[in-house]
């Protein structure tokens, strides 16, 4: 069974919203429903999150099991899609002084499908992440804009001659490195549109995760170019 199926929570609704806007980390939020079952709150939904992760024996597994039980929640159809990278390994050849490499399964979200995700969600969602609200007039006038000040070579192209200006969105490919996970470093790759980079609103919204990989398995330009390869 999952969270869609069940008995609606204002609870629960409350525990996804800490976890989605990154106020709690989800083994943080599988405690405090604990806590609200030994409490008397009866609700199915709160009691599903007190179990997860073996009812937080085996809280490393509290994550994934989130995800089995929010999967298809408000009809979201996205699947990570799998990609194959030859990365580095902590362990060192002694040898040749260098860091032992292995492939691994690495998931990643593809652009193309969350941008139809967000088309299909609703049109102020679509609006919102990927028009900033724009009107069709205002985007066409946007690339005109552009167009004029374009090398000639772009200012010719297919893609620009070919469409309807008012319908384009320019994207943003964004890379930046975070510590998280005990202060571990990881190189993150998002995506985001031009038109909303600027609104005021919570940057879920605007700014999509596309791949996380740790800094340590992509310290060779072998390993980041695999990567952008296999990516792009």
């Amino acid at each position: 069974m999952n969270y869609e199926s069940m008995p609606h929570s204002h609870a629960a609704e409350e525990l996804l919203d800490m976890i989605g806007s990154g106020k709690a980390h989800v083994a943080h939020a599988q405690n405090l429903a604990q806590a609200m079952i030994r409490d008397g709150i009866p609700k199915e939904a709160v009691s599903a999150f007190a179990s997860l992760g073996s009812f937080g024996q085996h809280p490393s597994n509290a994550e994934r099991d989130l995800h089995r039980w929010l999967k298809g929640i408000f009809g979201m159809c996205l699947e990570p899609y799998y990609i194959d990278l030859l990365l580095e390994t902590e362990d060192v050849d002694e040898d040749a002084g260098k860091p032992l490499t292995a492939t691994k399964r690495i998931p990643v979200l593809l652009p193309h499908e969350i941008f139809a995700e967000l088309h299909s969600s609703s049109a102020y969602q679509f609006g919102t992440s990927m028009l900033g609200h724009q009107t069709p007039n205002a985007i066409k006038e946007f690339w005109e804009h552009l167009q004029r000040f374009a090398p000639m070579d772009i200012k010719g192209h297919p893609a620009l001659e070919s469409c309807d200006l008012s319908e384009l969105v320019p994207l943003l490919v964004h890379f930046d490195g975070a510590e998280m996970y005990r202060n571990a470093e990881y190189n993150i790759w998002s995506f985001s549109s031009v038109f909303s980079s600027m609104l005021d609103v919570d940057c879920i919204q605007t700014q999509f995760l596309c791949c996380i990989l740790p800094h340590i398995a992509m310290e060779t330009k072998e390993a980041c170019g695999g990567f952008h390869l296999n990516f792009v």
